[in-house]
């Protein structure tokens, strides 16, 4: 007879295997014979979905055919990390067979359809493993008009959220953009900005390490996170210039026009000669950022001198900068100023004249955020705006998100709808769509004649409202 030897995948070395023969009325005979081991160490890697959008995470197994009794690090490589990242590698623990990582969708701001990503794993002495999954384009469904953190814990509009999370919201709609639980899970986000390339600025209410020991940090520093490569580091670090008392919290992040790093902290802070107070902001020249930060400050904007001071709720706690300067901003609980007032949970917006030591401008009328409306009940901790042209308008003449937003001269609307509900910025594109509105831009001495062209082909047998855009802001109550 044949005795034939069987693969069975796992490095285990030569085998003795004792072959025993039975007949009856025969003594049984037995004979050994050794099975000389053939197969060679090898991963395998195994992606738990086939496809994953870019804003969402599966898991991966990594797994070992070779003995347990050590470590066994292996090297982990996206072969287009821009679209799905991994980590740097990952540890198969001694007494294991596997081990269990993370496969991170990322989202690139382009619509480029679906993308196929391939992983590999390689460990030394191992033939290396690899598998594919697809990644689904979101970004034709996001066209996100501001982000924000919160103190604590909660929803808004039925989104659950923690408060290391940032929340992103399109006009219409709610949904975490990162969730910093994996990483710091139970620390408070209170300062954000998310680079061009993706990588995002964060600062936390208090001294904390990432999870696993991978950074530790102060609440005067900035970290940086790269969704690409999952990877942290130090980007501003506080202590080295004089942020290092009680107080002296980075509670805001910005970015000045220039480029110029913009802070606020959480009370007086006194730096190189510059005192500011919790309602300030105070503006960074640098020399060198990272672990060896150095550089001076000097006054951005004087919130005393526009009416930020005259109650404790008023320390400015979240701020954005846009590119014509724009500053929109959020504070530690009720406001009250020239054009507006509101509570913690809102976003205000201030035109600057002049900033600096002696800080002038003026407060748009009404709310860009009404937190209230969305039951938000908190306080915003980061926020950013997403930047709209120096001059609020694009080439279409849709204006800048949120109220103030620059619009034409001489824009007028023909309705042919009741005005709807609106509980939150919206864009004069997102206006129109859900409407049957008629953006005419023309001067008003032809409003007569304008009606009767349009009227024909654009609007229904109600009857039709003319009115200027400021009467149709003042009519919706926004």
């Amino acid at each position: 007879f044949t005795i034939t030897g069987v693969e069975d995948g796992f490095v285990d070395g030569s085998q003795a295997v004792t072959i025993t023969g039975t007949a009856a009325g025969f003594e049984a005979g037995t004979a050994g014979v050794a099975v000389l081991d053939v197969d060679t160490p090898t991963l395998t890697l195994e992606i738990a979905a086939t496809e994953v959008a870019e804003d969402e995470v599966v898991t991966a197994t990594v797994f070992r055919n070779t003995d347990t009794g050590s470590d066994l690090l292996v090297t982990l490589f996206s072969s287009d990390s821009g679209e799905a990242a991994v980590a740097q590698d990952v540890v198969i623990q001694s007494g294991s067979l596997s081990a269990v990582f993370n496969v991170a969708g990322q989202l690139d701001g382009e619509v480029d359809g679906t993308q196929t990503v391939t992983v590999t794993a390689n460990a030394d002495g191992f033939v290396p493993a690899t598998d594919s999954i697809d990644v689904t384009d979101i970004d034709a469904e996001l066209n996100d008009l501001f982000y924000f953190s919160r103190k604590n814990n909660g929803t808004v509009a039925g989104v659950l959220f923690q408060n290391e999370d940032i929340v992103a919201y399109n006009g219409s709609e709610f949904r975490v953009f990162f969730d910093g639980t994996p990483w710091a899970s139970g620390l408070t986000l209170d300062a954000f900005y998310i680079q061009e390339n993706g990588d995002i600025l964060m600062s936390y209410s208090v001294a904390g390490t990432i999870t696993g020991g991978l950074l530790s940090f102060d609440d005067s520093d900035i970290l940086r996170f790269s969704p690409s490569t999952q990877a942290w580091d130090l980007y501003f670090d506080g202590s080295d210039v004089g942020l290092s008392s009680n107080g002296e919290d980075v509670d805001a992040i910005g970015f000045a026009p220039d480029g110029r790093l913009v802070i606020s902290t959480s009370g007086s802070s006194s730096v190189n000669g510059v005192s500011s107070r919790d309602e300030d902001m105070i503006v960074f020249n640098q020399t060198s950022l990272g672990v060896n930060t150095a550089g001076s400050f000097e006054m951005y904007f004087d919130g005393s001198d526009v009416g930020l001071s005259t109650s404790s709720g008023e320390d400015v706690d979240a701020v954005s900068i846009t590119s014509d300067g724009t500053i929109y901003m959020s504070t530690v609980g009720n406001f009250s100023v020239t054009g507006t007032s509101g509570a913690d949970e809102d976003v205000f917006v201030f035109e600057p004249a002049v900033l600096g030591a002696s800080t002038s401008g003026t407060f748009r009328p009404g709310l860009y955020f009404d937190g209230s409306a969305y039951g938000f009940g908190n306080d915003v901790g980061g926020l950013q705006v997403a930047d709209p042209p120096a001059n609020g308008t694009n080439d279409s003449g849709e204006a800048a998100p949120g109220l103030g937003g620059a619009a034409p001269d001489g824009l007028m609307v023909i309705m042919d709808v009741e005005p709807l509900e609106v509980l939150g910025p919206m864009t004069l594109k997102q206006w129109q769509a859900l409407t049957s509105s008629v953006f005419v831009l023309a001067p008003l001495s032809d409003a007569p004649e304008i009606v009767v062209q349009e009227k024909v082909e654009q609007t229904s047998g109600e009857a039709t409202h003319l009115m200027c855009l400021d009467e149709v802001f003042s009519e919706w109550g926004i």
